[in-house]
């Protein structure tokens, strides 16, 4: 499959450390970034402080003011949906109670952000050759078998009768395949190729 054919998420496997470093230092404009990736469980670790260079331009459309870009990034490639608390002080102490209003706005930066990095995978030939050799030879290693009945021979059938291209794939399919169907409109030669059979 090629990459109009493979669909690709943040949270795919495909994706690796390097991925997301060079996203973060060519697309989101970090000079210096960590990204570990821990295989096991694919738990992420991105870390990209604001004082190593995070930015403006990327900070303003794919953060928040309460959720750093660096955090963004790691909730999108863990498919985490983010949860923004506000500290709240009642009689018993303080606590902290989910601001759905913040929440969904951090939330929306992590689709943004998702939509532009499974774009970004793309981009690049070198890349998208990678992805597309890998993801083959991982999730697309099966092929289905294609019977055409080349090189079979019919001993004993009349020499005045050549079978079609689609009856010899029909007699390979029913000799070597546990079940079989000829389905063939009618007049196609179905009778002929159960007798070749």
């Amino acid at each position: 499959l090629g990459p109009l054919e493979i669909t690709l998420t943040p949270t795919n496997p495909l994706i690796t450390a390097e991925d997301v470093r060079e996203f973060m230092r060519t697309e989101l404009g970090f000079r210096t970034v960590s990204v570990s990736l821990e295989e096991a469980g694919r738990v992420w670790d991105v870390d990209a402080r604001r004082s190593w260079g995070a930015p403006s331009a990327a900070t303003m459309k794919y953060a928040t003011p309460d959720m750093d870009l660096a955090v963004i990034v790691e909730h999108m490639l863990m498919s985490k949906m983010p949860e923004v608390k506000d500290r709240v002080l009642t009689e018993n102490g303080e606590r902290y109670v989910k601001n759905a209003a913040k929440s969904a706005a951090a939330a929306e930066k992590v689709a943004l952000l998702a939509d532009r990095f499974t774009t970004w995978l793309w981009e690049d030939k070198a890349r998208a050759d990678r992805i597309c050799a890998d993801y083959n030879a991982r999730f697309n290693a099966h092929v289905p078998r294609v019977y055409s009945g080349a090189g079979f021979t019919f001993p004993g059938m009349a020499d005045s009768f050549t079978p079609y291209p689609h009856q010899r794939a029909a007699v390979e399919r029913v000799i070597t395949s546990e079940r079989a169907m000829i389905a063939h409109p009618v007049g196609s030669g179905k009778t002929a190729s159960m007798i070749a059979c």
